[in-house]
């Protein structure tokens, strides 16, 4: 039997968890998103596998919320697990790309 079988498929949601969802409805995305400056080379798979690590560590991280009665954060079917699931992007760009993306981050962040 493996880690993962071992995992419940739901979870309990907390009132912090409530108010990150009606959040989301109304006005920031609750989304976690990251994004990497590096001058120098990053290996791609070794940041993909260390996301799906971290996946697996934190599982509710791969959940999604289920809004019911009694809402719940429910683990993503099996299908969409493992090497299946991209949890990572990367994109390649000159300095002036990055220099417009962070300063249209910066201004979508202080809304």
């Amino acid at each position: 039997m493996n880690t993962e079988e071992k995992l419940p498929f739901r979870y309990v949601v907390t009132p912090q968890g409530q108010m990150n969802y009606l959040l989301g409805l109304f006005s920031a995305d609750q989304q976690i998103n990251a994004a990497l400056y590096s001058q120098g080379r990053i290996v791609f798979e070794l940041l993909e596998q260390a996301l799906q690590l971290t996946l697996k560590i934190e599982p509710i991280l791969g959940c999604s919320f289920v809004k019911e009665e009694i809402p719940y954060w429910k683990r993503q079917p099996e299908g969409l697990e493992g090497d299946n699931l991209s949890v990572c992007s990367i994109t390649e760009c000159d300095d002036s790309e990055l220099e417009n993306r962070i300063l249209l981050f910066k201004k979508n962040a202080t809304v």
